[in-house]
Order: C-alpha cells, then sequence, then structure tokens
C-alpha cells in the first residue's frame, strides 16, 4: 500500500486539487442562486438589453 501510494502521489494531489476547485465553483454557484443574483450577471432586469433570456419571463 505505501508503495502505490509513493508511486501514484502525484496523481493523488492534482485530483485533490481538481476537486477542490470544482467544488469551490459549485459552493458559489449554490450561493449566489440562493442569494438570488443570476449567472447573466445583470443587476436588473429594467436595465439589462437581454431581460427575457436570463430568466425565462
Amino acid at each position: 500500500m505505501l508503495l502505490w501510494l509513493q508511486t501514484n502521489i502525484g496523481t493523488l494531489l492534482v485530483t485533490l486539487a481538481l476537486i477542490a476547485v470544482v467544488g469551490a465553483i459549485v459552493g458559489k454557484i449554490l450561493r449566489d442562486r440562493r442569494a438570488g443574483r443570476r449567472s447573466c450577471g445583470c443587476g436588473s432586469c429594467a436595465d439589462c438589453a437581454a431581460c427575457g433570456q436570463c430568466r425565462g419571463e
């Protein structure tokens, strides 16, 4: 087991780093969604040229 761990330590570290980055991105998206912010980036539909596209109205 220790030999396998020594052989694959680089792959394991890169995999853990990627999992952490993806988890942070998903967490940010979920927090933004709960706060009512949308992914299109506009603050209000009154000022947005693409009002009907991002909110499905």
